[in-house]
């Protein structure tokens, strides 16, 4: 995939995320922005489920960056848009194989999240806010080095407020491949962060 056809690509997201914001008619105390930052491991051993816990040869674990911004539509709904990065060494496993040498990783995301277990603040105002909990699903975008692999994500995650507009994220995201080439490529990770919501 050649360069325009990537900027071409990643503005029909662009175009769709904020889209997707304008159809909220709720009171905006409902729909913060949500900011965050964190880490992230990915398991491309090929292995499927086989390689899941063998931690310390298949996965990840190198620059492993994540940047994301959700916009509540709602309470129970969400629109988020998040960056990745990840380095594959060779001394772990990827594609079902081991790599000659180091294979840089960027992944783009635009995500659908429901909350199944929510509250009924926006954001932690007090300490009493609970756990909630969400199914995400999307399109992503995979950049190993030079090659290009498109993605559909199904993943569940879990917040945790720890003070104030902050909570902790725990997400699992198997991603499966929809590219059509012998660079066919599906892979889990796992991310961890600390969200904030800002105030409307």
């Amino acid at each position: 995939m050649n360069y325009f056809k990537k900027m071409q690509m990643w503005n029909c997201y662009l175009m769709l995320f904020f889209l997707m914001l304008n159809v909220s008619a709720q009171n905006s105390n409902e729909s913060p922005w949500i900011i965050g930052a964190g880490v992230n491991t990915i398991n491309d051993s090929g292995l499927s489920n086989e390689g899941l816990f063998n931690l310390k040869r298949n996965y990840s674990f190198s620059r492993p960056f994540k940047f994301s911004v959700e916009k509540k539509i709602n309470l129970k709904n969400g629109i988020e848009l998040k960056a990745l990065l990840n380095r594959f060494k060779t001394n772990k496993k990827f594609n079902n194989g081991f790599p000659t040498e180091d294979i840089d990783f960027f992944g783009l995301d635009l995500m659908y999240k429901y909350y199944f277990l929510y509250n009924d603040q926006p954001y932690s105002l007090h300490r009493t806010k609970k756990l909630s909990m969400y199914g995400t699903i999307g399109p992503g975008v995979s950049f190993f080095s030079d090659l290009t692999n498109i993605t559909i994500n199904l993943g569940v995650g879990v917040n945790y407020p720890i003070a104030k507009q902050f909570e902790l994220n725990l997400q699992f995201t198997p991603k499966i491949s929809a590219t059509n080439s012998a660079f066919s490529n599906n892979y889990y990770q796992f991310e961890f962060g600390v969200l904030y919501y800002l105030k409307n």
